[in-house]
C-alpha cells in the first residue's frame, strides 16, 4: 500500500546539483481521472495502480505518456528514500549523506528520458506480475555502480544476503545454527535448504553467465533469485 502523492510529485537534481521535488499538475489530473475511486484513500493498492500504468506505458495506448511521467514520480521518490536510508544507517558513523548520493541516481533536467538513467532502466525493465516497483526500484538502487562506489570510498561495502549464502560453508552454517538452539532435526533443515540454494541457484547462474558472458544480468554480482529459482529450492 502506498501513498498517491508519489505518482505526481517529481523529484530530481536541478542545474545546480540540489534535490529538488516538483508537483507535476498533468499528472495529478491524469491520476486523479483515472484512478478516483482510490486516490483519496490514505492507502492505496500500490501493485495493481503500477499494472495498469506500466501497461498503457508499453502499448499503443495514448495514456502511455500520462502513465510514464507517474511512473517516473514514483521511481524519483523511491530512489530518494533510498538515499535517505543509506544516510540514516551511515551517516553518523561514515560520514555519507543524502546530499551525495542524490545526483548519482535521480535524473536531472538533461537527461530524464536519456537511456543512461537509471529511471529509463528501471521503468524498462520492471515486470509488474514478479514485483512491485518500489521493489524493483530498491534491487536496481542496491546494484547501482556508483552508489556501491560511493559507498566504497566511505568505508562501505554491502553484501547481498544471496552473496553470504554463496561464500557460506557449511561448517560456519551449523556453527551459526547450533548457536541459535535449534534442534538436530531443524538443523538438517536448514542445511537441506542451504544445498538446494547452491544447487539451484549458483549452478544456474554460473552456466548462465559462461553462456552468456555480455548479458546485463551479469552487473551484479549474485543478483536477486528468479521466482522460479525460489520455487525450484522449495521443492
Amino acid at each position: 500500500m502506498g501513498v498517491a502523492s508519489k505518482y505526481w510529485i517529481l523529484v530530481r537534481i536541478d542545474s545546480f546539483s540540489r534535490c529538488k521535488s516538483e508537483i507535476l499538475e498533468a499528472a495529478k489530473v491524469f491520476f486523479d481521472e483515472q484512478f478516483s475511486t482510490i486516490v483519496q484513500q490514505k492507502e492505496i493498492p500500490d501493485r495493481n495502480i503500477q499494472r495498469q500504468l506500466i501497461q498503457w506505458y508499453q502499448s499503443n495506448d495514448p495514456r502511455g505518456e500520462m502513465a510514464e511521467k507517474c511512473l517516473r514520480c514514483f521511481i524519483s521518490n523511491v530512489l530518494k528514500e533510498s538515499c535517505m536510508l543509506l544516510e540514516q544507517k551511515f551517516g553518523e558513523k561514515h560520514y555519507i549523506y543524502s546530499a551525495e548520493l542524490l545526483p548519482l541516481v535521480l535524473d536531472t533536467t538533461h537527461n530524464s528520458q536519456e537511456s543512461e538513467s537509471l529511471t529509463t532502466h528501471i521503468l524498462s525493465t520492471f515486470n509488474p506480475d514478479k514485483s512491485n516497483l518500489s521493489t524493483w526500484v530498491t534491487v536496481i538502487f542496491k546494484s547501482c555502480s556508483a552508489v556501491k562506489q560511493s559507498l566504497k570510498e566511505h568505508g562501505i561495502v554491502q553484501l547481498s544476503d544471496w552473496t553470504i549464502l554463496r561464500y557460506t560453508t557449511h561448517t560456519r552454517l551449523k556453527r551459526v545454527l547450533s548457536s541459535l538452539q535449534l534442534t538436530s532435526t531443524e538443523i538438517i533443515k536448514y542445511v537441506k535448504l542451504f544445498n538446494a540454494f547452491h544447487q539451484v541457484y549458483c549452478t544456474q547462474l554460473s552456466k548462465h553467465r559462461k553462456a552468456k558472458p555480455d548479458s546485463k544480468l551479469n552487473t551484479t554480482k549474485y543478483p536477486q533469485p528468479t521466482r522460479e529459482q525460489l520455487n525450484q529450492i522449495a521443492e
